[in-house]
């Protein structure tokens, strides 16, 4: 880019777009618009429960659910 920062166009019709896969970045705020107030809520309750029982592996979580 004109600014010295490395960045690819999407838009653009370089033979590199078309040939290959890219994955776009997404922001936290932009998925939480998808959840209700509530859900969010549920969600860093479910969060900080996580935290407080040291982080375990996903089946180690579900035994002790």
């Amino acid at each position: 880019m004109s600014n010295g920062l490395y960045a690819m166009n999407p838009l653009s019709n370089d033979s590199y777009t078309t040939t290959n896969k890219f994955q776009f970045v997404e922001t936290v705020e932009e998925n939480l618009g998808f959840l209700t107030p509530r859900q969010q809520e549920r969600a860093k309750k479910a969060r900080a429960l996580y935290r407080a029982l040291g982080t375990p592996s996903l089946d180690d979580l579900k035994a002790m659910i």
